[in-house]
């Protein structure tokens, strides 16, 4: 069957009902993500570890981001036929075969000995052709609005530049596995960097598509709108699975778990990752028209490229707690974290120091990262103009205090592996900030609840009793209403449905779509959701 447009202008934003190849297809990354953590441990912890768990981790999720997107916009259900069963099982089999291959720095930087880079580099590769040749059926059969032709040619051409990077990671790699001279290896470090550059190239053209160059006003001749309800719900399970990966990368534990000190720092991780999952799904909305894809272009698209940074710094502090687990001890004393075929493995030499510095220095990073991600998030959902009408809520000297208390404890993490580098410090340390920020943000909803109560206190002395009903009840006092709001949200897609039920009435004809004043050109409507 052609593929359809899944969201068609001027239609109500519907959830589409639960696919469970969806869910079945992000398993895949919770084994990639468990594989990235593993290029940390068993690696020599340096600044090639980390560039290695860039090179792998990024690029992997663009083949996510592909899927995402596509679905999100276009679909071939009901009747799916063969045809299309079938690509979806090659796809798998990319994803598959690529997250597979993440491997340690050590065997992903000699092509000339081992080939899984070059699997890894071909998977992405293949995948992302996969991915063009399917938006080449869009050109051609696609069920929709005319929108769809030109979304879909924009895709194809975005996607030239990052596709080429892969296929030279891919050649490169596999010259040298399959045209090696049989003599000594040499570190190549080359496909790598192609990988790296694939990603990079991947946002910067999407930003100079989406926001750069974009049209002012958005028209049915040239754009697709969005689902933001999948959307939504595939970045809740994404996340959801990233906090789940960190959970188990400190269930999968070898050795003493008998001592004191381990319990520690076990209980230390989990808390901390159960504290994370509560801080990052409460500053997300419920609502589509309250998300960062609805507000704005610029908000839109930088909700995308955080997304992959953000899961990227949850993995990193979740193999840093588990790392914590390894007990740094005087004599000839061995123990092996995991699956000892990775030869992850401390044992008591010179580098021992170094290794443990390393894990301070990274977990410092990585958990202030996570923080400062979910305040990112939450500027992106709520706009600079709401916090701060927000901030103007609450008196000076305590939002001073809170503001202030806040980032100088995500400072001093940042900088806490200078000073110290102890696990038992640093995880328990770690535990104690994420706490802290929690209480942090139930005190500034408690201070401004208590202004915004007062406040509506003051104002119900002047209502008249028609309106005190109105306020309690949800119904004005005239009982021929047409629509019962319930909500605020209620009352903003009952006002929207209304405008968008008159302008139809008035100009059958039109094609372009409704588009915000000259101040707010950059101002997504509620029911216009910008296109990727």
């Amino acid at each position: 069957s052609p593929p359809k447009q899944r969201q068609l202008w001027g239609e109500t934003q519907i959830l589409p009902s639960d696919n469970w190849g969806q869910i079945f297809f992000d398993l895949f990354y919770v084994g990639g993500a468990y594989n990235l953590g593993n290029v940390i441990k068993t690696s020599d912890q340096n600044f090639r570890c980390i560039l290695y768990f860039c090179a792998a981790g990024f690029p992997s999720m663009m083949m996510w981001y592909d899927k995402l997107y596509f679905d999100a916009r276009f679909t071939t259900r009901p009747g799916h036929d063969t045809f299309h069963r079938f690509i979806e099982i090659l796809q798998l089999c990319c994803v598959a075969t690529a997250l597979s291959r993440i491997r340690s720095v050590d065997i992903l930087s000699h092509p000339c000995n081992h080939i899984d880079i070059f699997q890894f580099s071909v998977s992405l590769f293949l995948n992302s052709l996969l991915t063009i040749g399917r938006y080449v059926e869009v050109v051609k059969y696609v069920i929709g609005d005319p929108g769809s032709h030109a979304v879909a040619r924009r895709d194809i051409k975005c996607r030239i530049i990052p596709s080429m990077l892969l296929l030279a990671a891919t050649i490169d790699s596999g010259i040298s596995f399959y045209g090696g001279a049989g003599g000594e290896c040499e570190v190549n470090e080359r496909p790598i960097w192609f990988l790296l550059a694939s990603w990079t190239s991947w946002v910067i053209i999407g930003y100079c598509d989406q926001v750069i160059f974009a049209p002012k006003r958005q028209c049915i001749e040239t754009s697709v709108p969005l689902n933001v309800h999948f959307c939504m719900h595939r970045y809740g399970e994404w996340f959801m699975l990233m906090f789940g990966e960190s959970i188990m990368s400190l269930l999968i534990v070898e050795g003493d778990n008998e001592s004191f000190d381990h319990s520690v720092k076990f209980y230390s991780g989990v808390l901390s990752v159960i504290f994370f999952a509560h801080l990052h799904f409460q500053s997300e909305p419920h609502h589509n028209e309250d998300h960062a894809l609805t507000r704005s272009r610029h908000s839109n698209y930088l909700y995308t490229i955080l997304a992959p940074i953000y899961s990227m710094a949850l993995i990193a502090t979740g193999i840093c707690y588990k790392m914590f687990l390894y007990d740094y001890q005087k004599g000839n004393y061995r123990r092996t974290l995991g699956d000892s075929s990775y030869g992850a493995e401390y044992t008591d030499t010179d580098n021992e120091e170094n290794k443990q510095q390393f894990t301070a220095d990274l977990f410092s990073g990585s958990i202030a990262t996570v923080l400062i991600c979910t305040d990112m998030n939450a500027l992106l959902h709520h706009g600079n103009q709401a916090i701060w009408n927000k901030f103007q809520t609450i008196p000076k000297f305590r939002l001073a205090l809170l503001i202030t208390s806040k980032y100088l404890l995500v400072f001093f993490l940042a900088v806490m592996s200078a000073f110290q580098n102890d696990p038992h410090f640093m995880a328990i340390f770690g535990l104690g900030a994420i706490i802290f920020q929690e209480c942090l943000r139930r005190s500034f909803e408690t201070w401004r609840q208590q202004v915004v109560t007062v406040s509506n206190t003051d104002d119900s002395s002047t209502d008249s009793e028609d309106t005190l009903g109105t306020c309690f009840t949800g119904y004005s006092a005239d009982e021929d209403y047409q629509y019962e709001i319930e909500s605020f949200t209620d009352a903003k897609m009952a006002l929207a449905k209304f405008e968008q039920q008159g302008i139809v009435e008035a100009k059958p004809s039109a094609k372009v779509l409704h588009t915000p004043s000259k101040k707010m050109s950059d101002k997504v409507v509620t029911h216009s959701y910008y296109e990727f």
